[in-house]
C-alpha cells in the first residue's frame, strides 16, 4: 500500500469493507482469505482489472477431481415440510379426498355388477361372511 500512497485504512473505506480487515487479508499471519467479492473491491480501489481465462493445461489436469453430475438425481424435487399442527388439521380431508377420488375410479372402470361383488368384498357385517351373505 505504501508503493501508492495509500493506507489500509483508507482502501477499506472506499471499498467498503471492516475496519482492520485488509490487514487481515494480506498482512503477514493471514488471518483471513479473500471472498471474491472483497478481492473484487480491493481491486478495483487499486486500479486493478482482474480477467479469468480458462487455461487448458489446468483444466485437463484437473477434470479428473470434478465431481460429475448424477443424472438420477436431476429433477429431485424436495418435498415441503409440514408442521404437526398443519398435519393433523389438513390429513383427515385430504385422506377422505384421495379415497372419495379413488372409489370414483374404480366404480367408473367397473361394471354394475362388479360393483355388487366389490362392494363388501373383505368385510363381514355382525358375523356373517360375504358367502353367508349371497
Amino acid at each position: 500500500m505504501a508503493d501508492i500512497g495509500a493506507s489500509f485504512g483508507l482502501v477499506e473505506q472506499i471499498a467498503n469493507l471492516g475496519e482492520g480487515s485488509l490487514r487481515k487479508y494480506v498482512g503477514a499471519t493471514g488471518a483471513r482469505q479473500f471472498t471474491l467479492n472483497s478481492l473484487l473491491q480491493v481491486c478495483t480501489v487499486l486500479g486493478l482489472r482482474v480477467t479469468f481465462t480458462v487455461d487448458e493445461e489446468l483444466t485437463r489436469r484437473m477434470k479428473p477431481q470434478w465431481e460429475m453430475r448424477d443424472l438420477r438425481m436431476v429433477h429431485a424435487r424436495r418435498q415441503p415440510s409440514l408442521g404437526p399442527a398443519t398435519l393433523k388439521r389438513i390429513l383427515k380431508p385430504a385422506a377422505a379426498e384421495l379415497g372419495r377420488r379413488g372409489g370414483k375410479a374404480r366404480m367408473a372402470a367397473t361394471t354394475p355388477e362388479q360393483h355388487h361383488k366389490t362392494k363388501w368384498a373383505g368385510t363381514s357385517k355382525r358375523g356373517v361372511s360375504n358367502e353367508q351373505r349371497t
